[in-house]
């Protein structure tokens, strides 16, 4: 019975004892995110002068999400160097002023760049809009109508 124990006092401690052999894998892991900076949306403009009324001003905000620390510059081509453009009517034209950050303290002319560093998510830019600045006359009558175009440039 000696010999009948031995095999199996053995197969059990073979069994029990812990292993010699170790297995560790590692594996690549990857993402890879695209560059997005972008002006999502700028609003439309329309104004309506009241009688005796002779200029207007208009605050919006432009809306522009780009990826977490992606810096960028916002201008404009529109604008001449005074940071003005024109509307027309078909005959008479309007003198619009750009004017940019909170409540447009900075006129916005065609060689101002607008800063800003993505945040990842939606942020708001501020510009303002005044219609037949320093003008003190009453515009002619009609529907003024015009375009303004924003460029954003991811540095």
């Amino acid at each position: 019975m000696k010999n009948v124990l031995s095999p199996l006092a053995l197969a059990i401690a073979m069994v029990a004892a812990p292993s010699a052999f170790a297995n560790d894998v590692t594996a690549n892991v990857s993402a890879t995110v695209p560059q997005q900076c972008e002006i999502v949306q700028v609003q439309d403009t329309d104004v309506t002068f009241a009688v005796g009324q002779t200029g207007s001003n208009v605050y919006q905000q432009m809306m522009v999400r780009c990826n977490l620390d992606q810096a960028f510059n916002i201008t404009t081509p529109t604008t001449d160097a005074a940071g003005r453009f024109n509307i027309t009517n078909g005959v008479q034209s309007m003198a619009v002023e750009l004017t940019a950050g909170d409540l447009g303290v900075d006129i916005w002319d065609s060689s101002l760049a607008v800063p800003g560093v993505g945040t990842g998510e939606y942020q708001y830019f501020d510009y303002g809009l005044s219609f037949n600045p320093d003008s003190g006359y009453l515009p002619a009558v009609g529907t003024y109508t015009g375009t303004i175009m924003f460029s954003l440039t991811a540095l």
